[in-house]
């Protein structure tokens, strides 16, 4: 993996099919470089960036 300050993660609701893999993603990168721009509204996931203001900042996903 390339050596960043921060991921941003943004994937939106997902099906149940698709949480595993989500999994492995969030492990593959340290806590402390784990962000979301926003979370969805029961907090499960990180809202996709396509539907969000431009002028939001990251925010630590954990």
């Amino acid at each position: 993996m390339v050596d960043t300050d921060c991921v941003v993660f943004g994937w939106g609701e997902l099906k149940r099919s698709q949480v595993d893999r989500a999994n492995e993603v969030i492990g593959l990168v340290p806590n402390e470089k784990q962000f979301c721009i926003k979370k969805t509204k029961n907090s499960k996931f990180p809202r996709h960036p396509l539907f969000l203001s431009g002028d939001l900042k990251p925010t630590s996903w954990l």
